[in-house]
């Protein structure tokens, strides 16, 4: 993870989000890809400076994608693009690497602020022991829903009656089987 501190913002952070941008940095999502890597530090360097809410596209594509200061954000769409990859990255590092440090990095999409929320371990849930099986067979139908009841009743409705219009129309040729 050493390899990685120069890409760490030269600003004062809470270690959480210090120590979780590291973490995140080594994980095979960010470890191949300098461009995520410099994103993602730039803008939790600007939520650490309390400036994330006032990010724009120009900010991001000049300042931490190095982008030229003519850069036209209604022409190119690069750092939405780029975000967007970034929250992709983001969802992948954490469906696969898990959560293992108290903060979780997350950019709600619509906008550029990086949010910084409180990990959530889920505690393990009390043991209550398992109350006895009962017997009873379950009732009829359990387990669906209204609809599937509804196409049941109507399937079987349908059946119901073609099979007395087709009785009445052997009874009507005079067929006695």
């Amino acid at each position: 993870m050493a390899r990685f501190t120069k890409d760490l913002p030269q600003i004062a952070m809470r270690d959480d989000v210090r120590a979780e941008l590291l973490r995140a940095f080594a994980a095979p999502q960010f470890e191949r890809s300098p461009v995520m890597r410099r994103l993602l530090s730039f803008l939790v360097e600007k939520a650490a400076q309390g400036e994330g809410a006032r990010l724009k596209a120009y900010t991001i594509a000049v300042d931490a994608l190095g982008r030229p200061p003519n850069f036209d954000t209604q022409a190119d769409s690069y750092p939405r693009v780029q975000v967007g990859r970034l929250r992709k990255l983001l969802d992948a590092y954490y469906a696969e690497c898990g959560i293992a440090g108290d903060v979780r990095f997350h950019i709600p999409k619509g906008g550029y602020e990086m949010r910084f929320e409180a990990s959530a371990v889920p505690e393990p849930a009390p043991s209550v022991p398992a109350a006895p099986e009962s017997q009873d067979p379950p009732p009829p139908f359990a387990g669906w829903t209204g609809w599937e009841i509804f196409r049941f009743a109507a399937v079987a409705f349908l059946a119901v009656i073609i099979g007395l219009l087709a009785w009445q129309g052997l009874e009507a040729t005079g067929f006695r089987g």
